[in-house]
């Protein structure tokens, strides 16, 4: 498969998969019930305001958008950050509780869902399209 092929299809399906990660639960808390994929996303650098530790991952996001940027710039960069992406992302899973207001009191976090996995998912396919990239790089560079 041609490179720029890989690199075409890498950022489709990373990015259409992202998409529909908005649109679906990320994560049920005990008071609020199931949160979606486009509240975290547009509001969750507000955690990072309030210094809870479930909001790293929402770190994840502008690197990932960062590396589908660098996918057609830097591939070493791009390679990079999506190894990044995902190991931000990954840090959601250690935590117990979230912000439930702005008042500061928190909430246990009580499932993970669908809309998570498939977040984590979009960075995984830029992850595995860069290997490729750097596989095909490699062997014709032999």
């Amino acid at each position: 498969m041609q490179p720029k092929l890989i690199k075409k299809l890498t950022l489709l399906v990373s990015i259409t998969v992202f998409v529909v990660s908005l649109a679906l639960p990320c994560f049920q808390t005990e008071s609020s019930g199931w949160t979606n994929g486009i509240t975290v996303f547009l509001f969750g650098a507000f955690g990072f305001i309030m210094i809870c530790k479930a909001y790293i991952s929402w770190f994840a996001n502008p690197v990932l958008l960062w590396s589908w940027y660098m996918l057609r710039k830097d591939q070493g960069k791009a390679l990079t950050l999506s190894l990044i992406a995902p190991v931000l992302a990954i840090t959601f899973l250690f935590c117990d509780e979230i912000f439930a207001n702005e008042g500061g009191s928190t909430t246990p976090i009580t499932a993970v869902g669908i809309g998570y996995w498939l977040w984590l998912g979009s960075m995984m396919v830029m992850l595995v399209g860069n290997i490729l990239l750097v596989r095909k790089h490699q062997q014709e560079t032999v």
